[in-house]
C-alpha cells in the first residue's frame, strides 16, 4: 500500500512542482524566459532572438499602411455619403408613395359634396368655417337627411383633410387637404361628382 502512494507521488511530483513555481514566481519566470536567446535540445538548436526579430519585422510590415490610404479613406467616405443620400431619397420616395396612395384611396370614396366643401374652404379667407355653417352645408347635401354630420365631417378629419379648432369652434382645411386638391387639379381628376 505504501508502495502505491510512493509511486503516485513520483508521478505527480514534477507537474505539481511546475505548477507551484509557475504560480508563485510567474513574473520572475517570464523575465527569465524573455532573456533566453537560444535553446539546444539533442541535435536541434533554436535562436529565439532571431525568431522574435523576424516576427517584429513581419508585424511592422503588415501594419504599414499603403501610400494610397488617404484616397481609399476618401473614397469610402464618398461611398458612405452616397449610400446615405440614396437611403434618404428612398425614404422620401416611400413617404411620397404613401401620400399618393392616400390621395387615390380618398378620391375613390369621398363624396362630391365633401370635395366641394374642401374647394370652398380653400378659397375662403382663413380657410376655415364654423361648425354651425358646416352643419347647414351638410343639411343641404343629398346626405343631409341620411348620413350623420359627425360621420360626414369625421371622414374628412380621419383622412387628415380637415382639422377641428376648439378655440373658435371651426373646421379648417389642412396642408394635406390643400395638397389633395392640388394633386387632383394637376392630374386632371374631375372635381365634380354628381349626386354625392
Amino acid at each position: 500500500m505504501d508502495w502505491n502512494w510512493l509511486k503516485f507521488w513520483e508521478i505527480v511530483a514534477w507537474p505539481a512542482t511546475t505548477l507551484i513555481v509557475t504560480n508563485n514566481f510567474a513574473p520572475e519566470v517570464r523575465g527569465v524566459i524573455n532573456r533566453i536567446t537560444q535553446i539546444k535540445a539533442g541535435g536541434a538548436e533554436v535562436k529565439l532572438k532571431e525568431v522574435a526579430d523576424q516576427d517584429s519585422a513581419r508585424i511592422e510590415a503588415e501594419s504599414t499602411l499603403p501610400d494610397n490610404t488617404t484616397s481609399v479613406i476618401a473614397e469610402l467616405e464618398n461611398t458612405r455619403t452616397e449610400l446615405q443620400r440614396q437611403s434618404e431619397d428612398a425614404s422620401r420616395d416611400a413617404a411620397l408613395h404613401r401620400v399618393l396612395y392616400h390621395f387615390e384611396k380618398t378620391n375613390r370614396v369621398i363624396f362630391g359634396s365633401q370635395l366641394q366643401l374642401l374647394l370652398n374652404l380653400q378659397s375662403t379667407p382663413g380657410k376655415k368655417m364654423h361648425t354651425e355653417a358646416l352643419r347647414r352645408y351638410h343639411a343641404a347635401t343629398v346626405w343631409g337627411s341620411t348620413y350623420p354630420f359627425e360621420s360626414y365631417i369625421g371622414f374628412l378629419e380621419t383622412s387628415e383633410l380637415l382639422k377641428y379648432s376648439t378655440s373658435d369652434d371651426s373646421y379648417q382645411i389642412t396642408e394635406l387637404g390643400e395638397a389633395f386638391i392640388r394633386y387632383l387639379k394637376e392630374n386632371n381628376v374631375p372635381l365634380y361628382k354628381p349626386n354625392s
